[in-house]
């Protein structure tokens, strides 16, 4: 799921900072879930899919 997100804000064109700025969190947040140092929370994972313009719905597709 977390290769899913980094290939989304990279299509968004989004740096790992511009996210932090826009979720209004460090931006060591952003690169320590990237890094798989840190798991996502359910509000997060909310927050990214819609900043990135996914669905939750679209996520069950890479889960699986």
């Amino acid at each position: 799921m977390i290769k899913w997100l980094i290939e989304a804000r990279k299509k968004q064109g989004l740096s790992q900072e511009q996210v932090a700025v826009k979720l209004g969190v460090p931006r060591t947040r952003i690169t320590k879930i990237e890094s798989f140092d840190r798991r996502l929370d359910l509000l997060e994972t909310l927050q990214l899919t819609r900043l990135y313009g996914l669905r939750l719905a679209d996520m069950e597709s890479v889960i699986k």
